[in-house]
C-alpha cells in the first residue's frame, strides 16, 4: 500500500557524494502534475526535505515550453524532470542543460545502463511501450506484435497512439522484422503495415494517457499499444486491462540541470538522493514508473516488480527504444503520420 512505500523511505542518506548543507535553501524542479507529481512530492520530494532541511519547489508546468524558457534566457528551475529521454537528448545538443561531471559518477555508481546518462543528462526511471487488452473483451490475448498486426486471428479494434514513436517500431516487428534491424525505420513498410488494420476497419488512435485508459477498459478498444505504467495503474484501480512485456519498448524518462539554473549544488544533491535504491523503489511503488538501474529494482516487492520494465524477469523480453534516432527523425515522421492518420 501507499502507506508501507513511504514509510520505507530511509530518513539515512545514502547516496554517492558526500550531502552538502542545504538547510534553508531552495530547489525548484521544472516537472509533470498529477498523480506524477503526487508520487514525487510523496517518495522523493517530502523526505528529501527531512533529511536535509532544504525546501523544494514543484513547479508542474514542463515540458513544452522548456527549450523556449531557457533560450530566452529565463529561468526554468534549478531540475527539469520527467520528460522523455530523446527530447532531452535535443536540449541537451542544442545546449540548454548544464554539464557536470557529478551526474555522470552518481549514474555509473548506480549502475545506469549504458547510453541512458552524460554529463548534463541521467535517466531517472523508465516506462514501456506495451502490448494491452481489454480483459473482458479479449479471452485468448496476443503475445506478440504479429498477433497484434494479425486482424484475421484476433479480430477487433486496435488503438494507437497519434504520435508515431514506436507505433512504426510495433508495426516491422509484426512484420518480421528483426528488432536488431529496425533503424534506419523504413516508414514506407510500417505505413504499410498500418494501413492493414485501417483496411480491416480496426485502427483506432488515442492522444494520452488518460484516454488510452479509458478505451481500452470501456471496449472502445479491444487492443491497444500503451504506456506499461498507465496500465498498471488502471489495473490497480480495478479497470479490465491487462498487458505484456513481450516485445515492449523500454523508454527513459529523463533528469537534467538547467543551463542557467540557480541551485546547481543542491540540485546535483537532489538527483543523488532520487537515485537511491530505497527512493526509486518508493517512487516506482507509487508511479508504477521503473527503476533506472537494477539494484533499485531489487527493492522492490514481487507483485510490483513484475509491473516494472527494467526488473530481472522482464528488461529481457524488451527492447531498447533509439532516442538518439527519434530525436533526429521525430519531426519528418510525425508530420507524413500525421498526414497518414487524417486520410492523406
Amino acid at each position: 500500500g501507499e502507506s508501507d512505500a513511504a514509510s520505507s523511505v530511509p530518513g539515512k542518506v545514502d547516496t554517492v557524494l558526500p550531502m552538502p548543507d542545504l538547510k534553508g535553501q531552495t530547489i525548484t524542479i521544472n516537472t509533470y502534475g498529477g498523480s506524477y507529481a503526487e508520487a514525487l512530492n510523496k517518495a522523493v520530494v517530502a523526505p528529501f526535505e527531512k533529511a536535509t532541511g532544504a525546501k523544494v519547489d514543484l513547479v508542474t508546468t514542463c515540458c513544452n515550453n522548456f527549450s523556449t524558457t531557457v533560450e530566452k534566457g529565463q529561468y526554468a528551475g534549478d531540475i527539469v524532470l520527467g520528460n522523455d529521454y530523446g527530447p532531452m537528448l535535443e536540449w541537451a545538443a542544442a545546449g540548454l542543460l548544464k554539464s557536470d561531471d557529478r551526474l555522470v559518477q552518481i549514474a555509473e555508481t548506480r549502475g545506469v545502463e549504458n547510453g541512458f546518462y552524460q554529463d548534463d543528462l541521467i535517466a531517472a526511471n523508465f516506462y514501456a511501450y506495451v502490448l494491452g487488452w481489454n480483459t473482458n473483451r479479449v479471452q485468448q490475448p496476443p503475445a506478440s506484435w504479429e498477433d497484434f498486426f494479425n486482424t484475421e486471428k484476433f479480430t477487433g479494434k486496435r488503438g494507437l497512439f497519434n504520435l508515431p514513436g514506436v507505433m512504426y517500431e510495433a508495426s516491422l516487428l509484426g512484420q518480421g522484422v528483426p528488432a536488431a534491424g529496425l533503424y534506419p525505420l523504413d516508414e514506407d513498410k510500417a505505413l504499410a503495415g498500418i494501413e492493414k488494420l485501417r483496411q480491416a476497419g480496426v485502427l483506432r488512435t488515442w492522444n494520452d494517457g488518460a484516454e488510452l485508459t479509458n478505451k481500452l477498459g470501456t471496449g472502445e478498444f479491444d487492443y491497444a499499444i500503451g504506456f506499461s505504467n498507465r496500465l498498471v495503474q488502471a489495473k490497480e484501480q480495478g479497470v479490465p486491462v491487462d498487458f505484456t512485456f513481450n516485445g515492449a519498448f523500454r523508454v527513459a524518462s529523463g533528469a537534467a540541470i538547467p543551463v542557467n539554473a540557480k541551485n546547481v549544488d543542491g540540485a546535483v544533491a537532489f538527483l543523488d538522493f532520487y537515485l537511491q535504491p530505497e527512493v526509486q523503489a518508493a517512487f516506482a511503488e507509487l508511479s508504477a514508473m521503473a527503476p533506472a538501474y537494477s539494484a533499485a529494482n531489487e527493492q522492490l516487492k514481487a507483485d510490483v516488480a513484475a509491473a516494472m520494465v527494467t526488473s530481472a524477469q522482464n528488461i529481457g523480453k524488451t527492447v531498447k527504444y533509439d532516442d538518439a534516432y527519434w530525436s533526429t527523425n521525430f519531426e519528418d515522421h510525425l508530420k507524413r503520420y500525421t498526414a497518414f492518420l487524417s486520410g492523406n
